[in-house]
């Protein structure tokens, strides 16, 4: 179901779509009672009266009926069905209000949501009908749409279709695997709430050993950052990356979650870029970055906010990722919350959030399904630790329930990743 502002390109994305991968989607057939219009060839629409639309309504053959501006609008189910069985996704422009009807019939109902690249700011509008479509989507709901994305306006039409196919493929390639893009944000802007302010080194060694098994990877990185890069970080935390390394100077925007985490950042630069926001919504134009960083990405690392993440990169961008491993999760982890990481707190609590702690296969499949090409994935184990480092109880643990001694767990993944 693609929904946004009148103008925006539905049509043209779900045309695009259809031309370009025929055996992923198909147009369902859809009846109206309004008149033909000059250059239509009937392949969207069937046209016939308002009485036989209202037949197959009453005999259960239509999936919604519509009245739009006096004339009816129907979808056949039977069309629905029959691309369904053969494993080819329907798509159409379906108004946010009509969702619900489509739901009810089919609760695997994808809610794509495309936006303008610019916000809605100092648009001018053609007619009252586009002024008032966009009014309506600049307060719509984001939690109510599965996938968000952003026409592209500077990379062109051929990118937006591109950015919105890989969207679209990796959310259901990986629906069954991960909980849904809605609960996730949820989820993790209350827990990173709750404990922004509280990652230092007393409170979290785990975190601090993540980082000192992380720093050589990123130091390579950002030693070999071109004067003037344009960089995002995507959960900065409390700035360990912009403030542990030798940065040539770029133009730096941090994003995050949870406003908290990202009122904690005193970069002390003015150019830093300081945004609150989903991982999976950006307000970023396609194309606007060179470089991507996202050290202990756990929190990111599902389908739709890697396909954003290659969205707002250029083309041939790089994406510099680390993460925990599987195996050390595996160990701590109860198989009933392996998507998930508690913080203590000092009144005895805990924040839940969510962690995607995944071995190198799965990391080298979800990538490649979110439009990624890797350039490097490596396993960091206990012996990188630096010596005489204070080791966290989570990492000794860990070993000691998986029967291995702590110079062989792997801990940390770290990948290099370029936009296809």
């Amino acid at each position: 179901m693609i929904s946004g502002p009148s103008g925006i390109g539905k049509t043209t994305l779900v045309s695009s779509l259809i031309s370009r991968w025929p055996k992923s989607y198909i147009r369902p057939i859809s009846l109206t009672s309004r008149a033909k219009r000059s250059g239509e060839d009937g392949s969207e629409y069937s046209f016939v009266d308002r009485k036989t639309i209202m037949h197959e309504f009453e005999r259960g053959n239509l999936a919604n009926l519509d009245t739009v501006y006096g004339n009816v609008y129907a979808i056949q189910k039977s069309s629905i069905d029959d691309a369904l069985q053969k494993g080819i996704s329907p798509i159409k422009e379906i108004h946010p209000t009509n969702h619900y009807k489509l739901r009810n019939l089919y609760p695997c109902s994808v809610a794509v949501l495309v936006l303008p690249d610019n916000g809605f700011q100092n648009n001018s509008y053609h007619d009252a009908r586009q002024q008032e479509d966009a009014e309506f989507y600049s307060k719509v709901d984001l939690d109510d749409f599965d996938i968000i994305t952003r026409t592209s306006r500077t990379s062109g039409i051929d990118a937006f279709v591109e950015d919105a196919h890989w969207a679209i493929q990796s959310y259901l390639a990986g629906r069954d695997r991960f909980p849904s893009p809605c609960l996730i944000d949820k989820t993790n802007a209350d827990g990173y709430g709750k404990v922004a302010g509280r990652f230092t080194t007393e409170e979290r060694p785990t975190t601090a050993n993540f980082h000192d098994l992380s720093a050589p990877f990123f130091a390579e990185a950002i030693s070999k950052l071109p004067d003037g890069s344009r960089c995002l970080e995507v959960g900065p935390g409390q700035g360990w990356l912009r403030k542990s390394f030798d940065w040539p100077p770029v133009h730096y925007s941090a994003l995050d979650l949870a406003a908290g985490m990202i009122s904690t950042l005193d970069f002390e630069t003015t150019a830093a870029e300081k945004v609150s926001a989903s991982a999976r919504a950006m307000p970023f134009s396609s194309g606007s970055f060179d470089r991507v960083f996202a050290s202990l990405g756990d929190g990111y690392c599902y389908p739709t906010a890697l396909a954003e993440i290659r969205r707002v990169l250029k083309k041939n961008g790089h994406f510099y990722f680390t993460a925990p491993s599987r195996v050390w999760a595996d160990g701590l982890r109860n198989s009933s919350a392996s998507n998930k990481t508690q913080f203590l707190l000092p009144d005895g609590s805990a924040a839940e959030v969510f962690s995607f702690a995944l071995s190198t296969e799965e990391l080298e499949k979800v990538f490649s399904q979110c439009g990624f090409r890797l350039n490097s994935i490596e396993v960091v184990h206990g012996d990188k630790l630096p010596p005489g480092s204070m080791i966290s109880n989570a990492l000794i643990e860990s070993a000691r329930r998986l029967n291995i001694a702590l110079d062989s767990l792997p801990i940390i993944n770290t990948i290099s990743a370029i936009k296809n």
